[in-house]
């Protein structure tokens, strides 16, 4: 969604960063690959799945009240 944001923004002349700015979400391998550089966040992907799995392997049949989980995410 970030790189279709960006070429949206140029089809209109806009530039990043001087007339709008773009965050983006998930730090993908080529954000390093924008000039100027992107800002993005990163999230624990992996624990998050991981811990997804492990709530749905456990909530059937339930055996008690919701468990919530958080994760921290990284401003790149």
């Amino acid at each position: 969604m970030t790189l279709g944001m960006v070429q949206a923004l140029n089809d209109r002349g806009l530039r990043c960063p001087e007339d709008i700015c773009v965050v983006g979400f998930d730090d993908f391998a080529w954000a390093a690959a924008f000039r100027p550089r992107l800002t993005v966040m990163a999230q624990p992907a992996n624990d998050i799945g991981s811990e997804a799995a492990t709530l749905l392997s456990t909530a059937f049949p339930a055996t008690g009240p919701a468990r919530r989980s958080r994760w921290c995410s990284a401003l790149i």
